[in-house]
């Protein structure tokens, strides 16, 4: 079976209190899944650094205020609207039906060729299962795999379990033992759908599935001395708002300040009133997102 190279920068998954490569799951017994003691390294051109105008105090406020952020912001907990992902790597679900057992995990992967990996990491892990099935859903393309059972009736009901509830970045996969009578066409569709759809329910009891908001980035300018009010109106619509909304970059230049903040897309004209309001207007966008007038909204 060719599901291709193992990718070793993921993280495993793991029973809890079991120790894999020096990492150590440090998840609670019985949620289902676990996160590793070593997290993953955040991904490559995220953050930024600060100008050299500024002191040495301030740029270590500053950099206490940014954080790492991408073109998507994840907003913990289950429920509202939009697409959602795993925050961690969940299983293993186990269904049995007819003395057949479909043992399901779970995963957030950025590409097709990640969800292969993760794939390769579940067969070898289950080098005694009859099937390995699974499916995915990326920004690269979906895929549905059912692994020497019949057309249709593995990949196509998982990747249904994935796309019924929104997830993206998503990779499940299913390893069936069997033992028992011919489950026939009709059997193996419900047997790998509920298994792939038990683990999603049970990722959602866990509480580590994810809400994905879509971002963008919009940089504003500011007297230089005003730079504390920008940061405290990002912290507040962060906060208070519960909208993403995070310094990534900042520089000065002149007696300005420019922050880049990545921020909910279709929100950056919001964000700059919220700026001039907090400068007495003295605050304009100088590049990123749309371009809002710079008034406040009614």
């Amino acid at each position: 079976m060719a599901l291709g190279v193992f990718a070793a920068h993921r993280r495993e998954w793991l029973s809890p209190g079991v120790t894999l490569r020096g990492a150590v799951c440090t998840a609670a017994p019985g949620r289902g899944g676990c996160r590793l003691g070593a997290p993953r390294a955040a991904a490559p051109g995220r953050g930024g650094r600060l100008g050299a105008p500024c002191t040495a105090a301030l740029r270590a406020a500053l950099l206490a205020l940014l954080a790492p952020s991408g073109g998507r912001a994840l907003v913990t907990g289950a429920g509202g609207t939009g697409s959602r992902t795993l925050s961690v790597d969940f299983g293993p679900q186990t269904f049995e039906v007819k003395k057949s057992r479909f043992i399901a995990y779970g995963a957030r992967v950025a590409s097709t060729a990640e969800a292969i990996s993760f794939a390769e990491r579940v067969a070898s892990e289950h080098s005694k299962a009859s099937h390995i099935c699974w499916a995915c859903v990326c920004s690269d393309g979906e895929r549905a795999m059912d692994d020497g059972e019949p057309s249709g009736t593995a990949g196509r009901p998982i990747l249904n379990a994935v796309q019924g509830v929104g997830l993206i970045e998503t990779v499940i996969a299913v390893a069936r033992f069997r033992n028992g009578p011919l489950l026939g066409a009709g059997g193996l569709m419900r047997a790998y759908g509920a298994a792939a759809r038990q683990l999603v329910a049970a990722a959602e009891e866990a509480g580590v599935l994810e809400n994905i908001v879509e971002t963008s980035t919009v940089v504003i300018a500011a007297p230089a001395g005003s730079v504390g009010a920008l940061y405290a109106v990002a912290s507040a619509v962060s906060q208070l708002d519960s909208q993403p909304c995070e310094a990534v970059a900042s520089e000065f230049v002149g007696h300005e300040v420019r922050v880049t903040f990545s921020v909910a897309r279709g929100l950056e004209g919001a964000l700059l009133a919220r700026m001039c309001d907090a400068t007495a207007g003295a605050s304009r966008q100088v590049g990123g997102g749309p371009v809002r007038p710079a008034t406040a909204e009614t």
